[in-house]
């Protein structure tokens, strides 16, 4: 039988992570549990910027670090500008958690056009971090 193990049980200090769509929901946890094991992290949002400072907030009560990043990651600049201005800060990345999707608009898949589905693409699949 495996034996079940948080993430506070690994050590990272030192480490920095960038966590893409960490304002909300899963990327939100992952952030705060990899600050709660030391890590400095890259709090990256796109439009949820109160959610992202809220999560940063939390981050940073519970004694961890970190850096607000915001960055539309379906354009390749901005996704490159999110590891550059966090490796400005922190002086590295150890860490990357490819968090970031949406579901950008509901539809069924036969009225999905074609642009509509290449924006689903480009933010759940070919979002670029590096």
């Amino acid at each position: 039988m495996m034996q079940s193990t948080s993430l506070n049980s690994f050590d990272l200090s030192g480490r920095v992570a960038l966590v893409t769509g960490a304002a909300v929901g899963i990327g939100r946890a992952i952030a705060l549990a990899l600050a709660g094991a030391g890590a400095t992290v890259g709090v990256h949002y796109h439009r949820s910027e109160k959610a992202a400072e809220e999560t940063l907030a939390a981050l940073q009560a519970q004694g961890g670090k970190g850096v607000l990043l915001q960055a539309d990651l379906t354009v390749e600049d901005e996704a490159k500008s999110v590891v550059d201005r966090l490796v400005a800060q922190t002086g590295r990345l150890d860490i990357l958690v490819n968090n970031a999707g949406s579901p950008v608009q509901q539809a069924r898949i036969e009225e999905c056009s074609t642009e509509l589905w290449r924006q689903v693409l480009d933010v759940n699949v070919t979002s670029r971090s590096s």
